[in-house]
């Protein structure tokens, strides 16, 4: 409200002098401003003989009203105010309704009016001043609606006031809804809306939302015929605030104007039939049906076919589904079954051509059909591999059978990672997993394939042999021994005996599958106890034979071992615990030190993965270790990893220690090489640990003295 000067002396001149907004004198106009004042030009001229009659039109924002303000009235008060008066209307027309006439001298009560508009008119008697007035277009009030309505903030050309609290409470006819929908947004942003912002009330109270910045809200539906809105600014920032379309929606369903068998949901224009928990919707949009399938997110279950163990209704399609982790397989247990159909084998080619239960799985998009059971023969259990399983049953409208039960598991993928530790290949079972054996392969034993006298061994210990060991080799023999252990550990090698001709029949060991890396030994004549280990998790035996003299040849036995010098490369590597990783535990009474380094130019970044070790508060048990040349970057147990990446210019040594006691899963490293101008800004890195040039000759010492290689 402006601060009006209404004390007025003798003469106009001292009226120049006050330090406030000059009224509108003119004799009517139309005002669009949301405040102002006005008068005729006879309130300083009251001497002015001649009649007149003024008419002042106030128009303001669509959503607002007027509140009128007459502080000084000067008209002969005469019966019915015949000869002078000011008039008030609800409107910009004669004809609008009436808030007021008024006559006499002094000070008037506040007129409002319902709407944006307002009409005063003005009939002046001579030797009378007439009156003084100001005016203020407010915010807010209520709002009804019987169709549709824009509510604007302020007007269209104008941002919303500071320091203002706007309420508006928007009304439906009886058994409508309110629905907003918000065609322009923009309220000063702040994360929690503590500024600025449009705040929406349920007609219970219930808040709908607080809104502000620039996003448009989603639209909202009021759960009765009103609802609030609210507009709050504080003193500081002004926005161009929001435009709202609001719809007068009929809710049928309160009306019984629908034909839902269970329960009606109200939409924009219409509505839609929906169902109480275990029933489900028939394809008719309106009845109710006792309900199958669905999401299965337990990691086991039951599945039923409907109805059981009575019989299934006819013309049923039921689908579950269940998505398990990469690491997961879904175990199927069947312990009913009885669908109509003649399926006795429950092949995979087979079809029903009836009833009948599908399952299907879905991995990386490509979906695979894993089976179709109908008949009386209670099938096998099914294992899925997939990440998404689906189980589909089908019922024609002929005849119907009490169906089926089955169990489901999901369960770790035993196959999941280095495919179980099998040579070749991996497959589920029932019992655990299964090894296979690529094509003209065959099976050593159950990890293990070969072929000839080539061998793949995937196993972490055992025996090797040359061809008819204790008896004699044969002549031109080319056997080959491929070993491979789990990343981060060492492959040991130990000739219990040696027996070929000398040095025209002999074994080679190398560090690795290729011949052209580092040759660890060459065993001829007559050797025992001889003991070699691979800087690397591969190591290759290769024996040779010539054309002439045979012997007994060899005996060696082999094992994994933990820790080495590693060096990092601009690729992930890795380091596991123990070397049956994911499929057992870590192992007791093991101490294991790793040593990672990287070429001169490049950093080694080494993140902790997975951390599961045995815990107590001083990991004075079991824990691992980091450690950046002799100052320790962390001791770790439990399953409280670092959560950053660790960086050095150095090198990382990594010590793994179990006790007698417990055991647990064991943890993943990874390590690569960063080259040293891409390193993080804020990467933990502690300079001065070491340079490169002296970590790689106590390298070189490390291997001068055996580290690796036969002993």
């Amino acid at each position: 409200m402006f601060l009006l000067c209404t004390v007025f002396l003798a003469t106009i001149l001292n009226f120049n002098n006050c330090n406030c907004l000059l009224p509108v004198t003119t004799c009517g106009t139309t005002l669009y401003t949301k405040t102002g004042t006005f008068s005729p030009p006879t309130f300083y001229k009251p001497n002015n003989s001649n009649p007149e009659t003024c008419k002042w039109r106030i128009l303001t924002s669509p959503d607002e009203k007027i509140t009128l303000n007459i502080t000084q009235l000067d008209i002969k008060k005469t019966p019915s105010c015949i000869s002078g008066y000011v008039e008030v209307r609800d409107g910009l027309w004669e004809d609008s309704p009436l808030l007021g006439k008024f006559c006499g001298r002094g000070t008037l009560d506040p007129v409002t009016s319902t709407k944006n508009k307002m009409l005063i008119s003005y009939v002046h008697q001579a030797g009378y001043r007439g009156f003084f007035a100001n005016y203020e277009a407010t915010c807010g009030g209520e709002v009804y609606v019987r169709n549709e309505f824009v509510l604007h903030s302020s007007h269209p050309q104008e941002k919303y006031p500071l320091n203002i609290k706007c309420v508006w409470k928007v009304v439906v006819p009886d058994f409508h809804q309110v629905v907003l929908s918000f065609q322009k947004f923009k309220i000063e942003h702040h994360d929690q809306c503590l500024f600025d912002y449009v705040e929406i009330d349920d007609s219970n109270g219930t808040s709908r939302g607080r809104f502000c910045g620039d996003v448009l809200p989603g639209n909202v539906t009021s759960s009765s015929n009103n609802l609030t809105i609210k507009l709050v600014s504080d003193a500081s920032i002004q926005k161009e605030g929001f435009s709202v379309f609001i719809l007068a929606e009929f809710d049928e369903c309160t009306t019984m104007l629908h034909d839902c068998a269970q329960e009606c949901i109200n939409t924009i224009g219409t509505y839609k039939c929906a169902c109480r928990k275990g029933y489900e919707l028939h394809p008719d949009g309106k009845n109710c049906e006792v309900a199958c399938g669905g999401p299965l997110k337990a990691l086991k279950g039951v599945i039923q076919s409907p109805s059981f163990p009575n019989k299934y209704p006819p013309n049923k399609r039921c689908s579950w589904e269940i998505v398990a982790r990469v690491d997961r397989v879904v175990l199927f247990n069947f312990t009913h079954f009885d669908i109509e159909g003649h399926n006795r084998t429950h092949s995979i080619k087979e079809r029903c051509e009836k009833d009948r239960l599908e399952f299907f799985g879905e991995s990386e998009n490509v979906t695979k059909h894993l089976g179709t059971y109908c008949g009386s023969r209670l099938p096998v259990p099914l294992i899925s591999e997939s990440t998404r399983t689906k189980i589909v049953f089908f019922s024609d409208n002929t005849v119907e059978r009490k169906g089926f039960a089955l169990e489901y598991f999901v369960i770790r993928d035993k196959c999941d990672k280095f495919k179980g530790n099998c040579h070749h290949g991996c497959a589920n079972v029932v019992t655990g997993r299964k090894c296979l054996c690529s094509e003209t392969y065959v099976s050593m034993d159950s990890v293990n394939c070969r072929k000839d006298c080539h061998y793949e061994i995937a196993s972490t210990s055992g025996t090797i042999f040359s061809p008819n060991y204790p008896g004699s080799y044969y002549n031109n023999a080319n056997c080959t021994w491929k070993f491979k252990t789990t990343p981060g550990h060492r492959i040991q090698i130990s000739f219990l005996d040696v027996q070929t001709e000398n040095c025209h029949d002999y074994i080679n060991v190398y560090d690795d599958y290729s011949s052209s890396v580092r040759i660890l030994g060459k065993l001829c004549g007559t050797r025992t106890g001889i003991t070699g280990l691979s800087t690397k998790n591969e190591l290759y035996v290769n024996f040779i034979s010539d054309g002439s003299n045979v012997y007994q040849g060899f005996k060696a036995t082999y094992s994994s071992l933990c820790g080495g010098t590693l060096t990092a490369t601009i690729t992930e590597n890795y380091i596991y615990s123990h070397d049956t990783y994911r499929l057992s535990n870590y192992y007791n009474n093991t101490d294991c030190v790793w040593t990672i380094r990287a070429n001169s130019g490049y950093y080694v970044n080494l993140s902790v993965e997975v951390l599961e070790i045995e815990g107590v508060s001083d990991c004075s048990l079991d824990f691992m270790e980091i450690r950046e040349g002799h100052i320790s970057r962390g001791k770790y147990c439990g399953v409280n990893k670092p959560d950053e990446e660790l960086l050095s210019s150095s090198n990382f040594t990594v010590t793994f220690h179990t006790d007698y006691l417990r055991e647990a899963r064991g943890f993943r490293l990874m390590y690569k090489a960063i080259r040293a101008e891409e390193r993080p800004a804020l990467a933990r890195e502690r300079p001065g640990t070491g340079s490169r040039d002296g970590f790689q000759k106590d390298l070189d010492h490390e291997t001068s003295r055996g580290e690796s290689g036969f002993k």
